[in-house]
């Protein structure tokens, strides 16, 4: 009885060891990674790629504006611990971000998610350098996405090669899927008469520019345009035949209504920071294309 008590007590002791102190603090019990990114959509992508093998934290919810957006205390901290940093890429707190963690703990991995995608300049501005800022959103479209899926791949594999061949399986899916939905959107996209639409805040850039569209902005970085302004763009979305403006789900009801009432447009609301990626793609072209 003594020597069963003594074992039970010695294999008690090495599985406190085992789970304790000696774990890594970026990786889960159950030898998972933890990867944080930026940005729902991020996420989206992420996990079609993942699936459950990682834990993926979020920086950013769906309802924060992420060009106004400075990550607290704890939201460092809990970044810190992670093993993968997945940036989107130009968006305005990641660059500090990034510093502070590597600070933190250099061993963190840090990946911009959008490298290799062609920047868009001149639609947003910091200060007086509108044309040297590049449109940090990336994500709306599906081309992009699939080269965002393509950077997030490859540093998955580097930081959890034992789950090489099932992330690239899981990619290769995704890759198909998305490659079908940019033909699908294509399709329904090409053969439009009226080729341009209007957004409050410039975020479909990249959607328009994969589909020969014109985005007609209204406003950007939050802030309204002058009354000339945007009498000028009503004008110039008038003399297109625009008929559908884009508003983000927080924007002025009174405002949109007004807008809708002095442009005769279809009022459509988007989340471009929606964790349902996909669903914002299918709403935007449905809206477009709303045979």
């Amino acid at each position: 009885m003594k020597y069963a008590l003594y074992v039970q007590l010695l294999l008690a002791v090495t599985l406190l060891a085992a789970t304790g102190c000696g774990s890594r603090p970026d990786t889960e019990a159950d030898g998972r990674r933890t990867v944080t990114v930026s940005i729902p959509p991020q996420a989206w992508l992420l996990k079609a790629i993942a699936g459950d093998s990682v834990k993926v934290n979020t920086l950013m919810s769906a309802g924060t504006n992420p060009e106004t957006f400075e990550p607290g205390v704890n939201t460092i901290r809990n970044a810190s611990t992670s093993d993968l940093l997945m940036l989107s890429g130009n968006l305005g707190f990641e660059s500090t971000l990034a510093r502070r963690i590597a600070a933190n703990n250099p061993d963190v991995k840090v990946v911009d998610t959008s490298a290799g995608i062609d920047p868009i300049y001149g639609t947003h501005s910091h200060g007086n350098h509108t044309h040297t800022v590049a449109d940090p959103h990336t994500w709306t479209s599906v081309r992009n996405a699939r080269v965002i899926a393509s950077n997030m791949l490859a540093s998955l594999i580097d930081i959890d090669p034992a789950r090489a061949d099932y992330y690239s399986e899981r990619a290769a899916r995704l890759d198909a899927h998305l490659d079908s939905l940019d033909v699908a959107v294509a399709g329904r996209l090409d053969s439009l008469n009226v080729r341009s639409f209007m957004v409050w805040h410039p975020s479909l850039s990249y959607f328009a520019r994969d589909y020969g569209l014109e985005q007609i902005s209204l406003g950007a970085e939050g802030r309204e345009t002058t009354i000339r302004g945007a009498q000028a763009v009503i004008d110039r979305a008038s003399q297109r035949g625009t008929t559908v403006l884009f508003v983000q789900a927080d924007f002025d009801s009174d405002r949109a209504r007004s807008l809708v009432s002095e442009t005769g447009a279809t009022l459509i609301t988007i989340n471009p920071l929606d964790p349902d990626w996909e669903a914002q793609i299918n709403i935007i072209t449905d809206a477009l294309d709303p045979r």
